[in-house]
């Protein structure tokens, strides 16, 4: 597993970033049903068009 990811980061550098940022909103929707998108993008710090 850990060969894959360095293998990823050398091929995407940002790969690591996308998908935490990507867990981190699913997490937040997942615990705050139901969630509207302004909500969302109020609770993470990030901008409505990011969070869409």
């Amino acid at each position: 597993m850990q060969e894959i990811l360095s293998l990823q980061k050398k091929i995407v550098p940002e790969l690591v970033e996308v998908l935490e940022k990507r867990y981190n909103i699913l997490r937040t929707i997942y615990y705050n049903q139901p969630i509207g998108r302004r909500v969302l993008a109020n609770q993470l710090d990030l901008g409505e068009r990011i969070v869409r």
